[in-house]
This record gives structure tokens, sequence and C-alpha cells, in this order.
């Protein structure tokens, strides 16, 4: 997927790659499942459900996966994005994220409002599908609702004041180091795509130019946009369901 770049040491998979990475073998208390059955599992429930899958990103970090999946959109401008990860340096659960990927400029946020987690225990491999088809049975709402969240940005104006307290709101949850400030202002007053320019100074724009200078940790991302979403939902003019700060599912130890 462009412009999505990964942690150094992770490098892009195809399927078979994927398919070949080894799972280390189970214990009494510790049950590893394959990164490759996360994906065909939800897969087979985006493919049931009747969704399809038009672009998909597959990274390894030693035993670590993380996976992006691009769907098949009715918006001109931004598609509904599934994200995965799994482990097996026991460091997280397999999980599961829901968000968006905006075109002109590959930026990706994730939302706090379908997501799930399962840790490596015996029963993994009974209780994976159920979360998986309860995940994707979610989408459609989570669309009609993030198509709200996106006009509700659009439609708000920043004045100053409360753009320097949305700044210091991320960099308090660490949304991004403070070394970045400088260029996530740069990017909101002059952004790099006329797209976000034409409705003036909104959260839409300041939201870009937030996700435009995060995309140097595909690993992080999820944790990150999450309370960045969370942050800006409270300054729009109406609620947003499933906004939470300080999720930590994609929390790394």
């Amino acid at each position: 997927m462009k412009g999505l770049n990964l942690h150094s040491g992770g490098n892009t998979v195809s399927l078979d790659e994927l398919a070949a990475a080894p799972t280390p073998a189970h214990t009494d208390t510790y049950y590893p499942i394959p990164h490759i059955t996360l994906v065909e599992q939800v897969k087979d429930s985006l493919f049931r459900t009747g969704f399809n899958v038009t672009d998909e990103t597959h990274a390894l970090s030693n035993e670590r996966y993380f996976g992006l999946m691009d769907l098949k959109s009715d918006y001109s401008d931004r598609t509904t994005t599934v994200g995965l990860r799994n482990s097996h340096d026991k460091k997280f659960p397999a999980g599961l994220v829901i968000g968006s990927r905006v075109f002109v400029c590959s930026n990706l946020s994730f939302s706090g409002e379908i997501k799930f987690s399962r840790r490596h225990t015996v029963n993994i491999f009974r209780d994976l599908p159920l979360l998986v088809d309860a995940a994707v049975g979610r989408i459609d709402a989570f669309e009609t609702n993030q198509a709200a969240r996106v006009e509700a940005y659009k439609t708000t104006e920043l004045d100053v004041q409360t753009a320097d307290h949305i700044f210091m709101s991320a960099l308090r949850a660490q949304v991004v180091a403070a070394s970045h400030l400088p260029k996530v202002l740069n990017d909101y007053l002059n952004p790099q795509h006329n797209e976000f320019k034409k409705d003036g100074f909104t959260i839409w724009r300041l939201f870009n130019a937030f996700t435009e200078n995060m995309k140097n940790s595909l690993w992080m991302l999820p944790k990150r946009t999450m309370a960045l979403q969370a942050i800006l939902d409270s300054f729009v003019r109406m609620p947003i369901e499933g906004s939470v700060i300080n999720e930590d599912l994609f929390q790394l130890t």
C-alpha cells in the first residue's frame, strides 16, 4: 500500500512467504496460531459477508506480524481498512481493528469502534472464528458512523486556541513525538495536497496533517491513531460513537 512504512527490521511479505513462516510448538499454557490462520479467517469472513478486498499488505518483523486489507469502497476519497496483528514471541495477542485510509495521501487511521484481541491460550482455535465474524458483522455500522465522523471533521473549523489545545493533547497522548510537532504544524498550515485546503482550517485538515506524519511506524499506528481520533472527536459538533482515549489493544510491551 502506497505511503505505508514499517519500523526498522520489518519487511513486507507475500501470502506464500507468510504461510511459510514457522509457528512455535504449543506448551501447556501457550497455543500460538500461525499468522496465515488469522489472515485466512478474516478473508473468509469478509467474503461470506459480501466484502471485497481490493488491496492488501502483509509484513513480518522477526516473530511479529502486521497486515492491512483495503475493502471495496462506495466513497470517492477513502476506504475502510482492516488491520491485523499476531505474534509468536508472547508480546501481544492475535488482534483485529477496523480503520480508514484516505486515497489522496494514503494516510491511515484506526477507530476503537471495532476491535478484538485473543490471547494464545488453549481455546484460541475455537474462539477465533466467532470473534472474527462478530467484528466483520459490524463493518456496515462502522462505515455509517465513519462517514458521519468525516463530515463532522470537514465542517468543524478551528481557531488558533483550539488547535493549540489539540496539539498539546496529542503530545500528552503520545500521538506523535515532540520533535514531529513542527512538521505536523507545517502540514496543517501548508497542506501537501490541495484537497485539504479547500475547506479552510478544519479538523479534517488537522487530522490529515497528523496522520501524514504518523506513517513511519505501521506497527504503532493503531494505538496512536485511536488516541488521535478520540481527541479530535471531542471537538466536533456532533457526538461520535466509539471514541476511547488511552486505547491499549495494540500497545507493545
